[in-house]
């Protein structure tokens, strides 16, 4: 079991990164060409977040995937190093398949967090600091 903890955190450490980088530009492109205003920090964190967990569940159904693959190639008797080796060259295809689905489900997500996280109302920067149009901001009104 803890063995499978160690294959499912160093294939996660992959995973992640490119999860985050690769849908976080996805999803700033998005965010500019919708031109709609939504809370940034939100959904930064709820991206970091979800990304994470779709990290960790592409890494250990990959690992669960191609397990028949890995016992079917992998030598018994193995150290961790050369049985981490057997799992992700035997499994390649297994774990190749689960990151894309992994990758479809973050984006999946991601456009629901888009959603949620709109700002119904304008942010503190485009409201002049609650000042009307008419108003003329002077130091009296700060």
């Amino acid at each position: 079991m803890t063995e499978i903890f160690w294959f499912v955190a160093i294939i996660t450490a992959f995973w992640f990164p490119v999860y985050w980088f690769v849908g976080g530009v996805f999803f700033a492109v998005m965010a500019l060409f919708r031109m709609t205003k939504m809370r940034k920090a939100r959904f930064s964190c709820l991206f970091t977040i979800t990304s994470m967990v779709t990290a960790i569940s592409a890494s250990y159904g990959g690992i669960r995937l191609g397990e028949g693959q890995v016992k079917a190639c992998a030598e018994p008797n193995l150290n961790f190093l050369d049985t981490l080796s057997s799992v992700i060259g035997c499994g390649v295809l297994e774990l190749t398949i689960a990151g894309l689905i992994g990758f479809g489900a973050l984006i999946m997500i991601g456009l629901f967090l888009m959603l949620i996280t709109r700002a119904g109302n304008q942010s503190w920067i485009d409201s002049n600091m609650g000042l009307d149009k008419e108003e003329e901001l002077t130091f009296d009104n700060i």
